[in-house]
């Protein structure tokens, strides 16, 4: 949030303490002049999208953008000018790829399923190719959750089998929240605002309730003593539907 606010204060981006999804239409006009500009006609949506936001309140300003429709390069140059750090430039980039991926089109993959019989037993798997990179050309990643290239195949085909391999696993216990993840549940339980989140990250750190182990939030013996207590003498202080309505008032 510091490093949001630097960004701000120079007009690099909107403001930054909101959860908007909302973009002016001008800056929308803006953005995809840029995409067919830099990317050229195919990498553009016939109409532009639109993202509304669940929560009213929050339209009370627009979504965290860049003010500069301009290339990464010159987002890279506007940040030295202002004299501000490489940390600076890595949060603008982030949002600068968003801003723009938001009115890309989407990836395009084919996908082919094949099943196979074995002795009456019938196995599957699927193979996935990108066709069309869409809104991922931006970000300029190779995609391997959704590639996966199986080999040419015909119908009826015999197969000679291999290799096999056994594996046997154990269910694992949830991770630990990381702070991001904690914003995220916070977010779907309608704890706090944007404004707000830094200050809850801070304070439950401060206070010795979370302590960070990686990039791990490990609760204290602290917290939980003090969860005990409050569930015991005062369970409405941690519902969590009272936390939300208050936030609501």
């Amino acid at each position: 949030m510091l490093l949001a606010q630097d960004l701000f204060e120079n007009g690099l981006i909107t403001y930054h303490r909101t959860d908007s999804v909302r973009i002016s239409d001008e800056a929308v006009k803006s953005i995809r002049a840029f995409i067919k500009e830099h990317f050229g006609q195919e990498y553009l949506p016939q109409r532009a999208k639109i993202y509304r936001s669940k929560n009213t309140q929050a339209d009370a300003h627009e979504a965290i953008r860049i003010t500069n429709f301009v290339p990464l390069e010159k987002q890279k140059q506007l940040i030295q000018e202002k004299g501000l750090t490489e940390d600076h430039f890595r949060l603008l980039r982030l949002i600068y790829k968003r801003t723009i991926a938001s009115q890309m089109k989407e990836a395009v993959y084919e996908r082919t399923t094949a099943i196979f019989d074995i002795k009456g037993y019938r196995f599957k798997t699927t193979g996935s190719v990108i066709i069309f990179d869409g809104y991922k050309r931006l970000y300029n990643i190779e995609d391997r959750e959704e590639t996966q290239k199986i080999p040419p195949l015909q119908k009826e085909e015999k197969l000679k089998k291999i290799d096999q391999k056994l594996e046997e696993k154990w269910t694992k216990p949830p991770q630990r929240y990381t702070e991001g993840s904690l914003v995220r549940k916070l977010e779907e339980l309608g704890i706090g605002r944007p404004s707000t989140y830094a200050t809850i990250m801070k304070t439950i750190k401060d206070r010795g309730y979370v302590i960070k182990e990686g990039n791990a939030l490990k609760p204290t013996q602290a917290a939980y003593e003090l969860i005990d207590y409050l569930d015991k003498k005062y369970s409405w202080v941690v519902d969590y539907d009272f936390t939300k309505k208050m936030e609501d008032f």
